[in-house]
């Protein structure tokens, strides 16, 4: 019998939503600055991250002076990929995927969504500088320098997955 990890995390969050538990007794280590510096990515892992860029990661930089925390969020039929990515960056972040429920206004429908952010570390900054310009998100004019095999792969990953056509399916 196989149960997904989205099911384990839905009877999780509705588990502990029923009794109230206390999320913010969870403390967060705050790292120093050396820290931060001593976090860094291999090359599989940047080249997993360009990829993930490419599609749809999500990047977040307050300031200039300010690091660089990575969202990775994806719907329940994504569940597996979502899992994967969790593994690949899970020294980067404090927690595990957490499940939000979104629900349309217009037809009451409700979907749930996985997410977990990583830290905002420095080894994230040169990626956000290369593929954001005033906060929007942009391909950089020599992103046939970042593309391999392993970041296209990853970036064309959601869009084929649904029926093995190339586009992109909500």
């Amino acid at each position: 019998m196989h149960i997904s990890w989205y099911k384990i995390l839905l009877t999780i969050l509705q588990y502990t939503a029923k009794r109230k538990f206390n999320w913010t007794a969870i403390t967060r280590k705050r790292l120093t600055k050396v820290e931060r510096t001593n976090f860094n990515l291999d090359d599989f892992l940047k080249e997993v991250l360009i990829g993930n860029i490419l599609g749809d990661i999500h990047m977040r930089r307050f300031s200039n002076t300010s690091n660089t925390r990575l969202i990775f969020r994806q719907g329940s039929k994504n569940s597996d990929y979502l899992l994967h990515l969790y593994k690949l960056f899970k020294e980067y972040t404090l927690k595990g995927p957490s499940i939000t429920i979104i629900v349309n206004k217009e037809t009451e429908k409700s979907r749930n969504n996985l997410s977990f952010a990583t830290l905002a570390l420095p080894c994230f900054n040169e990626f956000y500088d290369l593929f954001y310009f005033e906060g929007q998100k942009r391909v950089p004019n020599n992103i046939s320098k970042y593309l391999t095999e392993v970041s296209l792969a990853y970036c064309c990953f959601l869009y084929i997955k649904a029926d093995g056509r190339w586009g992109i399916y909500r």
